[in-house]
């Protein structure tokens, strides 16, 4: 996971192997979250898991979180119209959320996701 800005956009950005179980082929796939407004992470060795906002919603797959607890906060709050540069549409606000299995739990509120995938190279595959 990295994040770059530019300009006031925040851009995310996550890379790992993926591949279809019965394929045996590796593929990578990237997910680029842009006009990133909350990230957070939550680790699963600091026991931080149990305070996620929709608790229910965990998956080890990429989940779009239709009713979010966060982009309701934010609605709440008023906040977006005072601070987001140009001004965000609220109901434009995706709320995604990742968990890894190794390490933890991401959740992103974004205006726009792309996802994409390609066959990793041979040397990925003995990694």
């Amino acid at each position: 996971m990295f994040m770059t800005g530019e300009g006031g956009i925040t851009r995310a950005e996550v890379q790992f192997r993926s591949s279809l179980l019965e394929s045996g082929q590796v593929w990578v796939t990237k997910l680029v979250f842009d006009r990133v407004l909350d990230f957070r992470f939550y680790d699963f060795e600091l026991g931080l898991h149990d305070r996620l906002p929709n608790p229910n919603e965990v998956e080890y797959a990429l989940v779009r979180i239709e009713s979010s607890d966060l982009i309701s906060a934010f609605a709440e709050s008023g906040a977006l119209r005072q601070t987001a540069k140009p001004v965000v549409d609220l109901p434009l606000l995706q709320h995604y959320r990742i968990a890894f299995d190794d390490h933890g739990i991401y959740d992103i509120v974004c205006l726009d996701l792309k996802i994409t995938s390609y066959r990793a190279m041979d040397r990925l595959h003995e990694e």
